[in-house]
């Protein structure tokens, strides 16, 4: 899906980055996320760049409700399920708060685990 698409929700409208944006700070902001997208290296030097978190999150948006997948690096030592169901949480709950609409499925795919060195 273009990024720069823009979906109409009554009164706004808003673009896929900016949706984008808003789900990936919501899902980093869960405990236990380390990352979103592929790969430990590749998230390391993206928090070096310091890059809006949009990778690893694609969205539809069908009839104002938007379909979610995401794809996450997970800390070592936290239960993926648990961190999969809070990231679901805490995603619905930033669509509904902050634009006021529904999310649809969510789907959240676990691709790496990250340990620390001191692990």
């Amino acid at each position: 899906m273009d990024k720069e698409e823009l979906h109409e929700f009554g009164d706004f409208e808003i673009n896929n980055t900016a949706l984008e944006t808003i789900i990936g700070q919501a899902a980093i902001q869960v405990e236990g996320v380390y990352d979103l997208s592929g790969g430990y290296i590749e998230s390391f030097i993206d928090k070096l760049n310091r890059k809006v978190k949009t990778k690893g999150i694609k969205t539809e948006v069908v009839d104002s409700t938007i379909n979610i997948k995401l794809s996450l690096v997970v800390k070592s030592g936290y239960v993926l399920e648990e961190v999969s169901r809070n990231v679901r949480d805490k995603v619905m709950a930033t669509i509904s708060k902050m634009l006021g609409l529904k999310t649809g499925t969510i789907s959240i795919d676990v691709k790496d685990v990250f340990y620390s060195k001191k692990e």
